[in-house]
């Protein structure tokens, strides 16, 4: 009898107690997207987006503030907006081209991580162009900016077409020598007047801006990374096949079923040597010129893993031209070359850039669709 009696009271406690903090939404101030870029005098400027509950028309607060820290800019949130703020569960952070323009800009997140009310699942995402814009353009058909961006990073990089990096990704990304970072990649089309998602941001060491990929490398990068989920798709132009003038009729596109990926690293001459063998069960979407596949599906097998060989190559020549390292060949590298590794940790970008990559691609067709 005493047990439930302490019990009724302990639940009448919680009940009142959580009753007693409540706040209406009506009342309260919510951001769910925020952006932290330079302005044109090189100041940090805070941007914030918040839903208006309780209107009819689904309008937004928006407003962007100077700061020297994004702890300091809490308590000026407080004094734009007509409610209590309750700011700690962003759904996504932005980040603009200029601010990504400098190293070192992740430690103003230091408050995110340091903070343990804070979240940390928050999706992060580069904006390719200046913040202002992102927080102040008004697009009549699409919905709140958070929603938007949300949707876009969640929905496109279960395709392959970009990456989904959350901000504790984008911490370990960072802190790992191994790895650089990457980002979801977004831009205004301003003949649209929308916001769409344009691939994916690639990052330095030190999280500086090194170079952009649209969707087909990004579906790559993530087939390299082992991170495409099944049915991400590609397309490849064959050459040798007849062309238009005024369409691409030597176009084969197939979706994936199913995809081995094998990375092997060695070490000789002062060099990393890596060794990329992927297999790829696919089945086809698509086929623009003329060729009976079910006669020459060899045929077709052949020149298909040949263009996406080529384009994984390309790929890849363009990750070590800028000493970048997205797929995380260093992790291999400390795995299986630990003692050469460890002589090039702190410059693995550079010692990246050297190394002899090799690729070898078998796409096999396994469903030709129901066009004879």
């Amino acid at each position: 009898m005493k047990t439930i009696i302490r019990g009724t009271w302990l639940f009448l406690a919680l009940i009142i107690g959580g009753c007693g903090d409540k706040i209406d939404l009506e009342a309260a101030a919510v951001p769910l997207a925020a952006g932290i870029d330079l302005d044109d005098n090189n100041q940090l400027r805070f941007y914030v987006s918040n839903p208006v509950f309780g209107d009819k028309n689904n309008e937004e607060q928006q407003y962007n503030i100077p700061v020297t820290s994004l702890r300091e800019s809490r308590s000026i949130q407080d004094a734009y907006t007509s409610g209590a703020l309750e700011g700690r569960n962003y759904q996504v952070y932005v980040v603009g081209r200029k601010l990504l323009q400098h190293e070192n800009w992740f430690k103003i997140l230091d408050v995110v991580f340091r903070d343990a009310r804070n979240t940390v699942l928050d999706r992060m995402v580069a904006f390719n162009g200046p913040l202002e814009e992102m927080f102040t353009v008004k697009t009549d058909n699409q919905p709140p900016l958070p929603v938007i961006l949300r949707g876009m990073v969640d929905s496109k990089s279960k395709r392959g077409a970009t990456v989904l990096t959350t901000v504790q990704d984008m911490h370990r990304q960072i802190f790992e020598e191994a790895l650089t970072p990457s980002l979801s990649e977004v831009t205004y089309d301003a003949k649209q007047k929308s916001f769409r998602l344009s691939g994916t941001t690639l990052l330095t060491h030190k999280g500086k801006y090194a170079t952009s990929i649209g969707f087909q490398e990004s579906v790559l990068l993530n087939l390299l990374k082992k991170d495409a989920t099944k049915g991400v798709s590609l397309s490849f132009a064959i050459p040798g096949e007849p062309n238009s003038d005024f369409f691409s009729l030597n176009r084969a596109s197939f979706s994936v079923r199913d995809i081995d990926t094998k990375i092997k690293s060695s070490y000789s001459n002062n060099n990393f040597h890596f060794l990329i063998r992927m297999k790829v069960s696919a089945a086809m979407t698509e086929q623009l010129f003329t060729l009976d596949i079910q006669q020459h599906a060899d045929i077709l097998e052949r020149k298909l893993s040949q263009q996406m060989q080529k384009q994984l190559e390309k790929l890849i020549r363009k990750f070590q031209k800028h000493q970048i390292d997205p797929v995380g060949f260093g992790i291999y590298a400390r795995a299986y070359q630990y003692r050469h590794y460890k002589e090039n940790e702190n410059n693995w970008g550079e010692a990246f850039s050297d190394a002899e990559i090799k690729c070898e691609v078998k796409v096999t067709i396994n469903s030709m669709g129901t066009v004879k």
